[in-house]
């Protein structure tokens, strides 16, 4: 009777294994060769995708936002501007600044700010340096100054020292009314000395038109 023991000591029992073994093998090639195939067939490679919409036109809209920022920050400064209150003429400034100390006592802080009203229109009506001077140094740069002319600018120096008299003195001794009276006539011999220079350059003008 052959037993195990025997089939497994002369290897008899190999061969069984191998062929179930085998037989294994070719149910699953089978199967693989009939999943390969029911796979459909590949499809063919696709072509270079194109560049997208920004690539082709990102110049364009770099360009076209630039511009309308460039046109909405014009329009606002265009707006903005509008709204402003244009710059009035410095005799029609200087007037309407001294009209309002009309009928008050002339104490030294009202002839300060009268001073300070003279000396600002003379310094936009005949193009004077912009900056703080003192008295001597303000008369001194009116002296210089040749559309003002001598005659004119020691009449400003004498009223400029007759209002820091009055600003330095006692405040129970004030003197009579002086201040407004003069720095209304001196703005008025201002703008009699800037008319006079633009029919000067008038005459000029029509001389050269003539000789040429």
């Amino acid at each position: 009777m052959v037993t195990w023991s025997y089939l497994r000591k002369h290897g008899i029992w190999i061969y069984p294994i191998s062929l179930a073994i085998l037989c294994t093998d070719f149910g699953l090639a089978a199967t693989n060769s009939e999943l390969s195939d029911e796979i459909p067939p590949l499809k063919p490679p696709r072509g270079e995708i194109p560049p997208g919409f920004w690539e082709q036109n990102a110049i364009w809209i770099i360009a076209a936002t630039v511009l309308a920022l460039c046109v909405v920050a014009l329009a606002i400064w265009f707006f903005a501007r509008k709204n402003e209150p244009e710059a009035l003429p410095p005799e029609v400034e200087a007037r309407a600044a001294l009209k309002s100390f009309g009928g008050k006592t002339e104490t030294g802080q009202v002839v300060s700010e009268v001073s300070r009203i003279v000396r600002r229109y003379f310094t936009a009506a005949f193009g004077l340096p912009r900056q703080e001077f003192t008295t001597a140094e303000f008369t001194r740069t009116a002296v210089a100054c040749e559309p003002i002319g001598p005659d004119l600018a020691e009449r400003i120096g004498k009223f400029l020292r007759e209002c820091d008299q009055t600003k330095f003195a006692i405040e129970n001794k004030v003197p009579p009314p002086y201040a407004l009276e003069m720095a209304t006539k001196l703005i008025k011999l201002g703008e009699d000395r800037r008319e006079y220079l633009r029919q000067q350059e008038k005459q000029k003008t029509v001389n050269n038109a003539r000789q040429s």
